[in-house]
């Protein structure tokens, strides 16, 4: 392998990189807030509905305009989460997948441990979603919200100083069920705060605007995709993976292209990843993907438990009969 270890790939300068994550950034609110309001031609001509007038609830009233930033915080930790954690997997682990040899000292490749992530992820949030109305009889959703808060904030920092670490790959995929899982709990109570505010905004207000705050959620997960990409770029560049990250790229193409065969593209990943001592680099990087997505859902989950009108169920319900009451 000695043959690929100085591999003359050249890649563009990172800050055009960021540059690109920042556009895709502003390209993903755009579409959101112009191209998805196209799509209703006449229906907002007929009606004479402005742009201006469709998102003014969002800051005419507060508790909108909370609902929706936090439901926009907790989907870019998300998605900065899983979308970035993939790129940290390859270089500590070792790229390719389970037939793959692992780098140094780990148990399994990169890509069978993204994919073992992902996997877990993915179960402990449907688990979550199966499970929150029992737990919802038993415990209120500001309850919830403090103890998914606490073993979130646990798990994270487990997995940040331990669990990302060659050696305790059992250990993180353990500790990352029961994290992932009040994750997912933190996920429905947000999801059920941007629907209860409708009938606040609707008490409050006069007006109902199921349509409106269902755009505004639209424009959070798109947001939040846009802030994952833009992140991804940064890190890369701050912690200096960008020229390796690059490089990766530039040989997976050549494999694309059919220059290289299989064997000489891991060969020279292999060498690419392996040649220095990245112990720093993925410190930094690790921080991207999990410490700001923490902060987020920490910051997020607080101003709710502080600030959200419709977290009490009591309060809600009261919203509820006295809009029934005033219809009757």
């Amino acid at each position: 392998m000695e043959k690929f270890k100085n591999c003359p790939i050249k890649c563009p300068h990172p800050l055009v990189a960021i540059f690109v994550g920042a556009l895709y950034l502003i390209s993903q609110i755009t579409f959101s807030l112009f191209v998805m309001r196209e799509k209703e031609g006449i229906n907002v001509k007929k009606d004479g509905l402005k742009l201006s007038k469709s998102y003014s609830p969002l800051f005419k009233d507060k508790q909108i305009l909370l609902s929706i930033c936090c439901f926009l915080m907790m989907f870019a930790a998300q998605f900065t989460l899983i979308g970035n954690s993939a790129n940290y997997f390859y270089y500590n682990y070792g790229y390719g997948s389970f037939d793959s040899t692992p780098l140094n000292g780990a148990l399994i490749s990169g890509g069978a441990m993204s994919f073992i992530f992902s996997l877990i992820f993915g179960v402990s949030f449907t688990l979550a979603m199966f499970l929150y109305p029992l737990i919802n009889k038993k415990l209120s959703k500001k309850k919830i919200l403090i103890i998914a808060l606490i073993v979130i904030t646990l798990g994270y920092l487990y997995l940040f100083f331990f669990g990302f670490n060659k050696g305790f790959e059992i250990s993180l995929f353990i500790v990352s069920i029961p994290t992932f899982f009040f994750q997912g709990l933190i996920y429905i109570v947000f999801s059920m705060n941007c629907t209860n505010v409708v009938e606040y905004h609707e008490y409050y207000f006069k007006s109902r605007n199921d349509s409106s705050v269902a755009s505004y959620k639209f424009l959070a997960v798109k947001t939040a995709n846009g802030i994952q990409t833009l992140l991804l770029y940064i890190f890369l560049y701050i912690s200096s993976l960008f020229r390796l990250n690059s490089s990766i790229s530039k040989v997976e193409a050549m494999f694309n292209t059919h220059e290289i065969d299989e064997v000489s593209k891991n060969e020279m990943i292999f060498n690419l990843i392996s040649q220095n001592d990245l112990t720093t680099n993925l410190f930094i990087y690790r921080i991207g993907f999990m410490l700001i997505p923490l902060v987020l859902l920490i910051v997020s989950s607080l101003l709710t438990i502080r600030y959200n009108k419709v977290l009490d169920e009591k309060n809600y319900e009261e919203i509820k009969n006295n809009l029934q009451n005033k219809k009757s």
